[in-house]
């Protein structure tokens, strides 16, 4: 035969466990409050501008943000996209277009080839830069910025030239 509780004591375990999950929601809620605080805190403390793909920490040297401008400004002339998957299928629009003509093949795949060697370029420049004394002028928080920048952009860049390359390849009778 089982025990009843009684009456009174149901409703108080019961009051005394809704005021515990209420102070622990609280208690959440506050530590939320403040990691979102400090996160914000920590993108602003970066002091970071961005006027292309690769960030601009406000502590490097004249030189060095010269030189990042100036890689920023490379990138966004070589015509970095976003959208890799636009770029493929514009990049099949135009191998489409092109490929029944010798003479605009022939332009096509010349203009493709540049275009490749370009992002060769600025992939060795950024890996230049990087290799350089910039990362010494920045502090850990900034330093992670300027590298997840780099990095994005780099894979971004590689991606859209495999896929050039492929087209490439398909045009040269390969797999």
């Amino acid at each position: 035969m089982r025990l009843r509780a009684n009456p009174s004591d149901s409703t108080s375990k019961k009051l005394l466990r809704a005021a515990r999950n209420r102070r622990y929601y609280e208690k959440r809620k506050r530590l939320q409050a403040v990691r979102e605080r400090l996160a914000t805190a920590n993108k602003h403390n970066v002091n970071s501008t961005i006027l292309g793909p690769l960030i601009i920490p406000k502590s490097l040297s004249l030189e060095n943000t010269s030189d990042i401008r100036a890689l920023n400004a490379r990138v966004n002339t070589w015509g970095i996209i976003d959208d890799q998957n636009d770029f493929t299928d514009r990049a099949a629009e135009e191998l489409a277009r092109v490929k029944y003509c010798p003479r605009l093949l022939a332009k096509w795949i010349r203009i493709q080839d540049g275009w490749l060697m370009e992002g060769h370029s600025i992939l060795e420049d950024m890996q230049a830069f990087m290799s350089g004394t910039a990362t010494f002028e920045l502090n850990p928080l900034e330093l992670r910025e300027l590298l997840r920048s780099v990095m994005d952009t780099a894979y971004k860049m590689q991606w859209m030239m495999v896929g050039i390359e492929l087209a490439l390849q398909k045009v040269d009778g390969g797999p």
